[in-house]
């Protein structure tokens, strides 16, 4: 009996998603998929443009056999916990034996490659990653620049899907699971595609259209029936539902680094904010910097003092 995992987001569920699971199955030659989702919050921060239950419900109905909730600590966490914590469930359960994820490469291999490098770090990397930082590239920036000048011609860090997979293999190799990894190559728009087009457009896609109250039925080429009953019948959230709440609590909070994780120089930076009302994305392009990205902020507003407090060992949640 072969059991895949699943790490995913689901948000909203769309056709690409389920090109994914039926594709995992065939790949990986599945008899049962076991999907780690993430709740209420996903990975950049913002809130799930609809509630987890109808979101596992679509998977459920689409091909999933089992949904389970990645803890909001791990899935509003950076690439690698996020990675490793979905990796550490699995390998824990002990009844999954391969993970199947997307990615715009398609092949395994250099995902792989890249991340034995990343993991083990060579001096060549290390003095190219420096050079890198001291230019004034952000970190990101910086790894990418990296893995281009050591592998010429890699540009695997520069896509999405890729980086996670990579953080994929990574969290493999450092916890010496038995999980095999196995990739599709992602098909249609791409992750940053907000353009409604085709049948198996992305989910920023559809966020944006819904966020724009462009009619439903424009929708339809691009989710399942499932995920078209949600956006006829729920309401959607975004982030700047959020910005009365988040400016109310910049005004009021005299000490942001106790809050999850919070680093010195950006408590530091949430203390100088003006006191003028604002909402949540312009709140994180004032905090933006060389040191913070977007995403980043996007992670630390939203979270509250328990939640840097939440156990962090991994693979507790469930076991079969």
């Amino acid at each position: 009996m072969h059991v895949t995992g699943l790490i995913t987001e689901y948000n909203p569920f769309h056709n690409g998603h389920l090109f994914h699971i039926r594709r995992a199955r065939e790949v990986a030659g599945a008899d049962f998929l076991i999907v780690l989702m993430s709740g209420s919050f996903v990975q950049r921060g913002a809130p799930a443009i609809f509630d987890k239950y109808s979101r596992a419900r679509a998977a459920l109905l689409c091909g999933a056999d089992v949904v389970a909730e990645m803890p909001v600590t791990f899935s509003t966490a950076s690439a690698r916990e996020f990675a490793s914590y979905g990796i550490a469930l699995f390998t824990a359960l002990g009844a999954v034996d391969s993970i199947c994820f997307g990615s715009e490469c398609g092949e395994i291999g250099p995902l792989f490659q890249t991340a034995r490098l990343l993991a083990q770090e060579p001096e060549g990397f290390k003095e190219a990653l420096g050079n890198a930082l001291r230019q004034g590239k952000t970190y990101p920036e910086a790894r990418a620049a990296a893995l281009s000048s050591f592998l010429p011609g890699s540009d695997l860090l520069s896509t999405p899907n890729n980086i996670l997979g990579i953080e994929y293999c990574q969290a493999v190799l450092r916890q010496n699971s038995p999980l095999s990894c196995l990739t599709i190559k992602r098909e249609g728009s791409g992750y940053h595609d907000s353009s409604i087009s085709g049948t198996l457009g992305s989910a920023l896609a559809v966020r944006s259209a819904l966020e724009e109250q462009v009619p439903a039925p424009h929708l339809a080429s691009l989710v399942p029936p499932c995920t078209m009953e949600s956006i006829k019948k729920d309401v959607p959230v975004f982030l700047n539902d959020f910005s009365s709440l988040l400016n109310y609590r910049l005004l009021t909070e005299k000490q942001p680094e106790q809050y999850a994780e919070l680093k010195p120089e950006l408590a530091s930076r949430i203390r100088k904010l003006s006191p003028s009302p604002a909402s949540f994305d312009e709140r994180i392009k004032e905090l933006k910097s060389r040191q913070f990205t977007y995403t980043g902020i996007s992670r630390y507003l939203p979270a509250d003092r328990e939640g840097g407090c939440l156990s962090r060992r991994l693979g507790r949640i469930l076991r079969f």
